[in-house]
């Protein structure tokens, strides 16, 4: 059986410190120059924005590259991974070629043309920043292509004492283009806020958030759960209601920290609190998606409360949305509960690689928690064949519980109980206090490792 490959590393939990959560600010900078124009002037630009973004997150251009490699296709791939484009500007520039009368910018084949080129058509805002002494061309000495260059605000970058000046007024017009990330303090320990998300349905996702909670706060800990599916099938598994109305749904994703407090029903279960879901999240997430780095509403929402907890689990819907990126970015780590058939692994590739991409652009610190095997049944040969591949490719990730399908674990939402009230004495509910003892301990070993590093 053949499974995609994906590196696993880069879900790992990160070893960082805890702490509360507060926003820093990552931009990816592609810098667009002529070695024989601007070199002297680019080295310190690139040294001070490597210094305060990080290495990997100033791209040079690739005047030089391997043999074999495209030269289009490299500049798409950098230029698709950059945040801005700074297109340093020197005194020759546009300077004259071989061809009387022909400026080596008008050239169909100069790179640096080639990345400006690029650059417009993605959309990507850039800056132009002029270096010895240079001018702003105007659009009429520029080709068709580039000419919305000559919109942009330029910035000059000077040398002498006003260089640290001009850079603070680059690295400014660079953040008005950053994407927020989170960051942390080292104020206080983080509740581990965990994220139960699966990019199909039925595989036991919200039997497992609701279940799970459920265990933890029967084992003493102070847990939330968050419904994040517009169905609402967490907060009626709970026998709460849902929510009515689009404000009350607003106020919860949207809205401040009272208001969400507001909303938040305390002590359901001992030790367990609810945040319920309503059916209009459906054009919640619609209007989402018009607001200002829309991904990171629930974070700060369950932010103005989480110290309160010791664990936050969240039931996301069964769908890579914007909902689900929202929980990816508020959650420390993502459990993953599957069947062990074959499409189930390979739809888990689909998540792996959502949970890869927030971490790499809005949530450094997301980690996979942990593979969770739901509804095993009778151990065919095909359930065989799936476990040992699955212990073969994702072995340290896959939780040692295994959840069994019973009978109880679906007729207890019926009757709006937790399968811990509902068959107290079942395999079931055995399965989750045992996950829930794995959860807790996974989260200690977390600790414990982060501690040290």
């Amino acid at each position: 059986m053949r499974y995609p490959s994906v590196n696993l590393s880069v879900l790992a939990l990160p070893n960082r410190g805890c702490g509360m959560h507060s926003f820093m600010y990552q931009a990816t900078i592609f810098i667009s120059y002529r070695r024989d124009d601007s070199a002297d002037a680019c080295g310190r630009l690139f040294e001070h924005l490597e210094a305060l973004y990080g290495r990997g997150h100033v791209l040079q251009d690739v005047e030089s590259l391997a043999p074999g490699v495209d030269f289009r296709e490299e500049i798409e791939r950098l230029i698709g991974r950059s945040d801005v484009l700074l297109a340093v500007i020197g005194p020759y520039w546009s300077g004259p070629t071989e061809t009387p009368g022909l400026s080596r910018i008008k050239r169909s084949d100069d790179f640096v043309r080639i990345e400006i080129e690029q650059a417009l058509r993605q959309d990507m805002p850039i800056i132009p920043v002029l270096v010895a002494d240079a001018k702003m061309p105007k659009a009429s000495d520029l080709p068709r292509t580039i000419r919305g260059l000559a919109d942009r605000n330029a910035l000059p970058v000077r040398s002498g004492r006003d260089f640290r000046r001009d850079i603070a007024r680059l690295i400014q017009a660079i953040e008005q283009h950053s994407r927020p990330r989170r960051a942390r303090t080292e104020l206080s320990p983080v509740p581990k806020t965990l994220a139960i998300a699966s990019s199909q349905g039925g595989v036991g996702k919200t039997t497992t958030a609701v279940n799970l909670a459920a265990s933890l706060a029967h084992q003493g800990h102070h847990t939330l759960l968050v419904d994040l599916d517009p169905r609402s099938n967490a907060t009626i598994y709970c026998g709460a209601e849902p929510l009515n109305g689009e404000t009350a749904v607003l106020d919860w994703l949207c809205g401040t920290g009272t208001a969400t407090c507001d909303l938040l029903r305390s002590e359901i279960r001992p030790h367990l609190a609810l945040l319920p879901a309503g059916g209009e999240l459906y054009a919640t997430e619609t209007q989402l998606a018009e607001l200002g780095h829309p991904e990171f509403k629930l974070w700060q929402v369950i932010e103005s409360f989480a110290q309160s907890y010791e664990f936050i689990v969240i039931d996301c819907p069964s769908s890579i949305g914007l909902l689900t990126r929202n929980a990816l970015v508020a959650a420390d780590g993502v459990i993953l509960p599957m069947q062990p058939d074959y499409f189930s692994i390979q739809n888990m590739q689909q998540l792996l690689r959502a949970i890869a991409g927030i971490r790499a652009s809005n949530n450094p610190w997301l980690g996979l928690f942990g593979i969770l095997v739901t509804m095993y049944g009778t151990a065919s040969y095909l359930t065989r064949e799936v476990m040992r591949e699955l212990h073969d490719h994702y072995g340290r990730e896959t939780f040692h519980t295994v959840i069994p399908r019973t009978a109880e674990l679906a007729e207890a939402p019926v009757y709006g109980q937790t399968a811990l009230e509902y068959a107290p004495e079942t395999l079931g509910v055995t399965a989750y206090e045992a996950l829930a003892r794995e959860v807790f301990s996974r989260a200690q070993v977390w600790k414990a490792t982060t501690a040290l590093s």
